[in-house]
């Protein structure tokens, strides 16, 4: 069993596109940075944790606490694997947002054909056709997706 390992972390995020912002959403830029312990095993499964600062522009200091995972399943052609990450938030009056990404997916040599899961409550991003977003809700948004890795 190899030991995980300590790294440091630094992130940036863009936000949305000026084509998403018309249609409600705010995902603002927001630089992170922090330690990542990587390479951690848990039966078949590698975990990445990270705890990081947070800060989104023009809003106070914050941070996010960001679990990472990926899991063959015995024997078999299928994936679990993933994120959650957990942060503090200048976004009304709730402290905390929750935004998870799970997907089980299906790879055949370099073609997977999978479902993900957005999961969020308090998530600026959160998005729903009628264009509402509402805080302490939560929101789960399914999809399906084909995806051919080059070689």
């Amino acid at each position: 069993t190899r030991a995980a390992d300590w790294n440091l972390s630094v992130q940036f995020n863009d936000g949305v596109t000026p084509f998403d912002g018309q249609f409600g959403k705010q995902i603002p830029r927001t630089l992170l940075a922090g330690l990542a312990l990587t390479e951690l095993r848990l039966g078949g499964a590698t975990i990445e944790l990270q705890a990081l600062a947070r800060q989104e522009f023009a809003a106070d200091l914050g941070w996010q606490l960001t679990g990472v995972w990926f899991w063959p399943l015995a024997r078999s052609n299928f994936e679990f694997l993933g994120y959650l990450d957990w942060n503090s938030n200048n976004y009304g009056d709730q402290p905390t947002s929750i935004q998870a990404e799970p997907q089980l997916q299906y790879r055949w040599k370099q073609v997977a054909l999978g479902t993900e899961w957005e999961v969020s409550r308090n998530f600026a991003g959160a998005w729903t056709p009628e264009g509402g977003f509402e805080y302490r809700k939560w929101y789960v948004l399914p999809t399906v997706y084909v995806r051919y890795d080059l070689p």
